[in-house]
């Protein structure tokens, strides 16, 4: 019985071979490049000024889903006699809600009514602030290419099973 080889006709997809390398690769290289662009925009954010705002609600809010606690903080703050009103606690906000209602609590504890609080503002965009600057994670750098790997992943997975229970069918 002759031994299949990587372009035998046994073999129905051969091109896969190549073909997920090179997506893994490309995934790995667009991560880098988004992780570059987050890590530049917190860089910029960081250097945003900083103006002293009023807390004027906090609370938890229940949006449904997985992760359903969010808290929700609104703030008031006065830049060259406009007042803006935002409720950006950091820019990664999703970060901060969670499957435990105190979780969300803690955060809203920290940020109570009338509290007054230093907040980061856009100078180009005043109106544009948060209340904290936090450092990017790597899953936050890397959401697009960590489903593209993950995919590439169980596409290969997927195809070995398959490929192993073709041969036992056939031998």
């Amino acid at each position: 019985m002759p031994v299949p080889t990587l372009m035998s006709p046994r073999r129905r997809h051969p091109w896969l071979l190549y073909v997920a390398p090179v997506l893994l690769i490309g995934a790995v290289l667009w991560g880098f490049k988004v992780a570059d662009a987050t890590r530049e925009t917190f860089n910029q954010d960081s250097a945003w000024p900083v103006e002293t705002a009023t807390i004027i609600e906090s609370r938890v809010v229940d949006r449904g889903g997985i992760e359903r606690y969010c808290p929700f903080v609104r703030y008031a703050y006065d830049r060259a006699g406009t007042v803006y009103h935002a409720s950006r606690i950091a820019r990664d906000e999703e970060s901060l809600c969670s499957r435990d209602k105190d979780t969300a609590d803690r955060v809203v504890q920290t940020y109570p009514v009338d509290r007054r609080v230093q907040v980061h503002y856009d100078p180009i965009e005043p109106g544009r602030s948060v209340l904290e600057l936090r450092e990017p994670t790597w899953l936050q750098a890397f959401p697009q290419s960590a489903a593209i790997m993950i995919f590439v992943l169980f596409v290969l997975v997927v195809r070995q099973i398959v490929l192993s229970k073709s041969k036992r069918l056939s031998a």
